[in-house]
């Protein structure tokens, strides 16, 4: 009953994501709710992997996730103590994963995947080392925070410049989550520190770009004139994608000993008040 509370709760948030997509003209089929009315869908079931089986429970098990998803963090009466007590739980889950992270290629896959989606869907590391520049640079205010921070760890809408080269490829407004995890943090001085101008925003677009040919890659690209998904899945195993995720190391932007001083978790809280999704008020925020 507890896993099956999780998987409501998941679920309602993910038609409330649907339905505000939807009427922005982005329609992602993905996170609609299974059909489970028909009794073969019901006597099948929802058929989880391993790895969304931990989804699901870490949605219940980590308090730094509901405590993001709900904008817990964001109230009055959550203390700096609560907020660090949050953090040390986040970080013990990562350590343990950075941990098994060289036993084998079922723990290398497994950890690999686990502190990615943590790190592309909370950000909570890169606001971290964002709110560090923060205090060691003597800022209190980043200049057109809300539009930056959306740009590298949101979900931006990208008029591509690249519809002037080829217009058949990208003719359209793109919606693209940001995952770029490793690249993301060198601009992490110049998204504190550049004032507004054309400096910054022309780094931006490289970013955004880059952003485009990753999902047109995914979507459009061919090998051996089979879909690269599809040649993917096909012609790939473990041992492959092991390889490259020991080169990528996303583990290199987990903070593992974060030093929270209060101003910090100002920092973030207001980065979090300025980004998070907010499942109640959808419509309003945007």
């Amino acid at each position: 009953m507890t896993k099956k509370r999780s998987l409501d709760y998941i679920q309602e948030r993910r038609t409330i994501m649907f339905d505000y997509l939807a009427s922005n003209g982005i329609v992602l089929d993905g996170l609609k709710a299974p059909n489970m009315k028909e009794i073969e869908n019901r006597l099948e079931g929802y058929r989880f992997n391993a790895f969304q089986f931990w989804e699901i429970n870490n949605v219940h098990d980590m308090r730094l996730v509901k405590g993001i998803v709900e904008r817990r963090i964001l109230a009055k009466n959550f203390t700096n103590n609560n907020f660090r007590d949050y953090s040390n739980q986040y970080d013990s889950v990562c350590n343990q994963f950075r941990n098994k992270y060289y036993d084998n290629i079922d723990n290398t896959v497994f950890s690999f995947l686990a502190l990615f989606t943590l790190a592309w869907k909370c950000s909570f590391d890169f606001f971290y080392e964002i709110a560090e520049v923060m205090e060691n640079s003597k800022v209190s205010e980043i200049p057109d925070m809300q539009r930056r921070l959306e740009a590298f760890c949101g979900t931006p809408q990208i008029d591509s410049l690249l519809v002037q080269i080829s217009p058949n490829l990208v003719n359209e407004r793109i919606s693209i989550d940001s995952r770029m995890l490793i690249q993301r943090r060198k601009n992490i001085k110049d998204i504190v520190t550049e004032p507004k101008g054309d400096i910054f925003e022309a780094e931006m677009r490289r970013f955004a770009e880059g952003l485009v040919i990753v999902a047109k890659m995914l979507t459009n690209m061919t090998y051996r004139k089979i879909p690269i998904r599809e040649w993917f899945i096909q012609n790939t195993i473990m041992e492959d994608w092991t390889t490259v995720f020991l080169e990528y190391n996303v583990f290199q932007v987990f903070i593992s000993e974060k030093k929270w001083t209060n101003k910090k978790i100002r920092f973030v809280r207001n980065m979090y008040e300025k980004i998070s999704f907010d499942y109640k008020n959808p419509y309003f925020r945007s």
